[in-house]
């Protein structure tokens, strides 16, 4: 048996106020028996685009590398800003 990885969705989300509220990314996994058969076919979860990207993603194809860049920052610092507010109330 043999399972492949698959682009397979690319989400983005802006808030109430228009901005850029996020980006997340999905593979498809497809197992297959000796025979090519398909015996397994799941989407896996929604992954921040800048995982998504190291994964694999072909975020090339769909965005320009500033913007690619650009979400990944806000992705890195949004969860930079969660653990430091995580931090303080803790």
């Amino acid at each position: 048996m043999q399972t492949t990885k698959h682009p397979y969705e690319f989400l983005v989300r802006w808030d109430r106020g228009g901005n850029l509220a996020g980006a997340h990314a999905q593979f498809r996994y497809v197992t297959r028996s000796d025979d090519g058969a398909i015996v397994g076919d799941f989407i896996g979860p929604a992954e921040p685009v800048g995982v998504a990207g190291a994964d694999g993603f072909p975020l090339a194809d769909l965005l320009s590398e500033v913007q690619a860049s650009a979400l990944a920052a806000l992705e890195a610092a949004r969860a930079e800003r969660d653990a430091a507010l995580a931090r303080a109330a803790g």
